[in-house]
């Protein structure tokens, strides 16, 4: 019994013995603070150097695709949104009488200083060089993989380096979120990079690859190609970084729009929507974030009133507008898609204020109450409101701001108003129709 006892402690003392040198080749060491390795090309994930594994270290196992730093990397059908870089659940380290835990690991950029210490000999590195070596190192291997036409692993090394550095502000990724952008056919990671270009004021280098890869989708009659050819002109747009620039990129467009948008047809750009017993346009615009009258313009009708079986048209989605005063411009996207682009006159001085609002009043064929004087009914000619308003919400420093429309075309492009942003009331009528009540407005210089 003796000797079955013994056996049975030496093989566990085995076991963890041998577990805790994978720990430590796995290099996790237990650090309490650290977080999620980097992805590396062949699906693994490459933690950062540890005492004894420098930076050739790393990038000789994340070559070979496992080994001492490299595992799988488990991916988990998270909501939509979730980083899709990131790997499972940690393996845990040897433990006698217990079940294992996780334990975290390094990030490639880890923040504490891990050679740090008295013991530290002459001509280590410090942690920030150590860190962008590594961070060198991994960039360089991406080149070799791209260079030798593996575009595949060079691209999961660049989308890994990004989601783990695309926060910091001292570390330019530019030259290689182009390179994505250029490859990457995933519409979520199309969008981060688009985001980090936009905000490193880098849109134009991705600018014309961008058109050209809207332009090859919007050649197909393919559903989900013209649905992607939307989506990748209001990339273009968001890339733009001046009026001209995206002027040209809403005129491309335009006729995509036109003909499946504005037509009155049913195309894969509008969803149809039969209406059942007991339903209004009212009902129907707050359940999908639209509103009566635009999905009447969608329809082609006429009335307001619709009878159970009727099929509608409708792009449903968040509202959202933006009006750029350096290029008078002003426009409509639903769910990030651009649906309008038009030209707009502004307050005179710069009266019109900067910042985020808030629709809260919309109105068809608004009287004009000027201050001190006789309200001003609509259609009268003194009556500068035009056609539409919708008034922003109040602030404790804005009061009576919003869009209306005017009769005047040559103040479209001009400061001329008391602040207000006006268009001309063809556009303004349209404008109206896509804006619910609650749609956000960002006037910026």
């Amino acid at each position: 019994m003796k000797s079955v006892q013994g056996l049975t402690l030496a093989a566990l003392m085995g076991a963890a013995v041998a577990g805790g040198l994978m720990w430590v080749l796995d290099g996790r060491g237990g650090d309490p603070g650290a977080s999620e390795p980097l992805e590396s090309e062949r699906g693994a994930v490459i933690t950062p150097p540890t005492p004894g594994f420098g930076a050739a270290t790393l990038a000789k196992a994340s070559d070979q695709g496992g080994g001492a730093v490299a595992r799988s990397t488990h991916k988990s059908g998270g909501a939509a949104g979730a980083d899709p870089s990131l790997g499972g659940p940690s393996l845990g380290g040897p433990s006698l009488g217990s079940a294992p835990k996780a334990l975290p690991r390094r990030p490639l950029f880890a923040g504490q200083d891990r050679f740090a210490g008295p013991d530290r000999g002459p001509g280590a590195l410090q942690p920030e060089a150590a860190q962008e070596q590594a961070f060198q190192e991994i960039l360089d291997r991406a080149d070799r993989h791209f260079a030798q036409g593996d575009s595949k692993l060079g691209a999961g090394l660049l989308r890994g380096v990004f989601t783990r550095a695309s926060h910091r502000s001292d570390v330019n990724l530019a030259p290689q979120v182009v390179r994505l952008l250029e490859i990457d056919d995933d519409a979520l990671w199309r969008g981060k990079y688009i985001d980090y270009l936009v905000r490193r004021g880098a849109g134009v280098q991705a600018l014309e690859s961008q058109l050209q890869r809207a332009r090859a989708l919007a050649a197909s009659e393919k559903s989900e190609d013209l649905q992607g050819a939307w989506m990748e002109f209001s990339g273009a747009h968001r890339l733009a970084t001046n009026g001209a620039a995206r002027e040209r990129v809403f005129t491309e467009l335009t006729p995509i729009l036109e003909r499946h948008v504005f037509s009155g047809r049913f195309s894969p750009l509008v969803e149809a929507y039969n209406v059942k017993p007991g339903e209004n346009l009212t009902r129907i615009a707050k359940r999908y974030r639209t509103t009566p009258d635009a999905i009447l313009r969608l329809s082609n009708l006429s009335s307001d009133v619709i009878q159970p079986g009727m099929r509608l048209r409708l792009v449903p989605g968040d509202v959202a507008v933006v009006v750029d005063k350096s290029d008078f411009l002003l426009w409509v996207t639903v769910d990030g898609k651009l649906l309008l682009q038009r030209r707009v006159g502004l307050g005179k001085d710069n009266r019109t204020p900067t910042g985020s609002f808030v629709v809260r009043v919309r109105q068809k064929d608004p009287t004009w109450y000027p201050p001190g004087q006789t309200p001003i009914a609509a259609g009268d000619p003194r009556n500068v409101l035009g056609a539409r308003w919708l008034g922003f919400e109040n602030t404790e420093k804005v009061q009576g701001i919003g869009i209306h429309g005017t009769r005047d075309p040559s103040s479209i492009g001009r400061e001329v108003s008391n602040g207000c942003i006006r268009l001309l009331d063809e556009d303004v009528v349209m404008l109206y129709d896509f804006v619910p009540h609650g749609t956000r407005v960002v006037v910026r210089e």
